[in-house]
């Protein structure tokens, strides 16, 4: 939600003010229980960058000068990072005019190696952060952003923590709701397998699949009446326990919705991933990339053009065209697209497995 300066608390309103000598500020966003993020152009540099000020004063969080010593072609650069005070923290990256994978989602659908691929790059910058001694604890597609070169890459550190020695990371804060592993409810425990949780998360939404953006979305139509009778706080903590039941019962994932074209072998990368039980899923993220590797050498490559699914395979295309009573099939080796009169899928499962064995 965009804000303005008088509505940031008062250290960040006065690191702002004293920000304001070199960077002229467009955009001011509040986060909620996240932070603040404030977007401005360097006057001498001429480019913009982004502040992200975070509550750090748990104890549990990464100092801020050690979040600007990563460095890794799978994260945005951190230029600068530093305390406000002995709560609060910030963080300056560059400002990605690609936008994120939220934004990414929203305008296109991605064909199953093109979720892969994204996947295996959040995966890396995941890896390597691990092998820094962090967790990341946020891997949504709003912390997960597309450079100028096309590239994603991980680009929000305030929820990082240190891996003790035991091998879990110990916060008291809490990210956004629908991500939060299962066992994260259980106590401030959060382990190597609840990045790879969020992982398979990403892939579930790259893939097709939905997770609601609207906590009343999650209820049943009971459910939401009694919602709507409530307000405020109330209406909130009875959403939230309700979702976070669905979560712990891995609920939250509409496996029949995934399109016909995402293989079953990818799908049950996926679902290995998001187990609700820890110790099903892959043990780390290194695990998880070996298995999407595998998968990838094995599935064809649907692409989703104008909302079409479409494969090429060799000096041939297929598309898959809906009309009225099922489906039709095209093919073109050159020229316009043709009609395969000899086939008749009634579904668009039928018609996928016909263009793969075609």
């Amino acid at each position: 939600m965009a804000i303005g300066v008088v509505d940031l608390p008062e250290p960040i309103r006065l690191k702002i003010a004293e920000l304001e000598q070199a960077i002229d500020f467009e955009t001011i966003v509040s986060k909620g229980g996240n932070g603040h993020v404030a977007i401005g152009l360097n006057r001498l540099l001429q480019r913009r960058v982004v502040y992200k000020f975070y509550y750090w004063g748990d104890g549990a969080h990464v100092e801020p000068k050690r979040l600007a010593q990563l460095a890794s072609d799978h994260i945005l650069p951190v230029h600068d990072a530093a305390p406000l005070n002995e709560e609060d923290a910030y963080f300056v990256t560059p400002y990605c005019s690609n936008g994120d994978l939220e934004d990414a989602l929203v305008t296109a659908r991605f064909g199953p190696l093109q979720a892969i691929d994204v996947a295996l790059q959040a995966a890396a910058g995941a890896s390597y952060i691990h092998g820094e001694g962090f967790l990341h604890r946020d891997l949504k597609p709003s912390n997960i952003f597309c450079t100028d070169d096309g590239k994603f890459v991980i680009g929000d550190f305030g929820s990082i923590v240190p891996i003790q020695d035991e091998g879990y990371g110990a916060a008291l804060t809490k990210h956004s709701l629908i991500y939060r592993p299962p066992e994260d409810f259980d106590g401030n425990r959060y382990y190597r397998q609840g990045d790879v949780y969020q992982i398979g998360m990403l892939l579930y939404e790259l893939c097709g699949g939905v997770l609601h953006k609207n906590e009343r979305d999650w209820l049943k139509p009971t459910q939401q009446l009694r919602y709507d009778g409530l307000a405020g706080y109330d209406q909130q903590a009875y959403a939230t326990e309700i979702i976070q039941n669905k979560i712990k019962r891995g609920q939250i994932f509409s496996w029949d919705a995934i399109p016909a074209w995402v293989s079953q072998r990818l799908l049950s990368v996926i679902r290995r991933a998001v187990a609700s039980s820890m110790d099903r899923r892959f043990a780390t993220v290194a695990d998880l990339v070996a298995g999407l590797n595998n998968v990838r050498r094995q599935i064809y490559d649907w692409r989703i053009l104008d909302g079409t699914p479409c494969l090429a395979v060799q000096n041939k295309a297929y598309r898959i065209v809906e009309v009225q009573g099922g489906f039709r099939i095209e093919k073109r080796l050159s020229g316009n697209w043709r009609t395969e009169r000899r086939l008749h899928p009634q579904t668009m499962r039928e018609a996928v497995q016909l263009v793969e064995h075609a």
